[in-house]
């Protein structure tokens, strides 16, 4: 319910980074197409349920993230995709940074500036 609260319409993608079966829960009854849902912690549970898993490692998900890095920087310059920055440190400021992700809920990504 809260994750619908937040949306303000409809929820079309999932990006799971806790694996829980509570989170895969949610993403599965909220995102009506499976091919929208990626996991990078449940690769048993992705499996299980026909959505897809990513790891850095494996060869597989390299050729994935060069499969639709395309896609998302168009995504992306065009304004359909959003990614939200909440600071951004010099980076021999690294250290402060670290300490302000640390906190938790930074509330965006962190962005080292040279």
């Amino acid at each position: 319910d809260r994750a619908r609260a937040a949306a303000h319409g409809p929820i079309v993608a999932a990006l799971d980074t806790v694996g829980t079966d509570e989170a895969i829960d949610v993403s599965l009854e909220l995102v009506p197409d499976r091919s929208r849902i990626v996991t990078i912690v449940a690769a048993a549970r992705a499996d299980q349920e026909g959505f897809a898993a990513v790891f850095g490692a494996q060869p597989e998900s390299q050729a994935y993230r060069d499969s639709v890095r395309a896609s998302l920087l168009e995504l992306a310059g065009s304004g359909r995709l959003q990614v939200p920055i909440a600071r951004t440190y010099p980076l021999d400021e690294a250290p402060e940074a670290l300490r302000f992700l640390a906190e938790g809920h930074p509330g965006g990504k962190i962005a080292l500036l040279p």
